[in-house]
C-alpha cells in the first residue's frame, strides 16, 4: 500500500494544496532515476517539495516562495 502525505500552510485551502500536488504527480516520477516525483516544483507563489521515504511513502511540502 502506498501513502501520500501533504503538508501545507494553514492559510491555504485544502483544494488548492491538492491541486498543486496533483500537478506534480501528473508529471510522473522524474527524479532520482525515475524513482520519485520532482524534488522541487515552482509555481507563481509556492514551491512544492517532494520526498520519498524508505518505506515508499511520498511526502509533499508546500511553502510560500520567499524570492518574490
Amino acid at each position: 500500500m502506498s501513502r501520500i502525505i501533504i503538508n501545507f500552510p494553514d492559510s491555504m485551502e485544502e483544494e488548492h494544496a491538492l491541486s498543486l500536488v496533483e500537478s506534480v504527480i501528473r508529471m510522473g516520477r522524474i527524479s532520482d532515476h525515475e524513482k520519485q516525483y520532482c524534488y522541487a516544483s515552482l509555481t507563481d507563489f509556492h514551491a512544492v517539495y517532494a520526498t520519498l521515504s524508505k518505506t515508499g511513502t511520498d511526502s509533499f511540502s508546500i511553502v510560500k516562495r520567499k524570492d518574490l
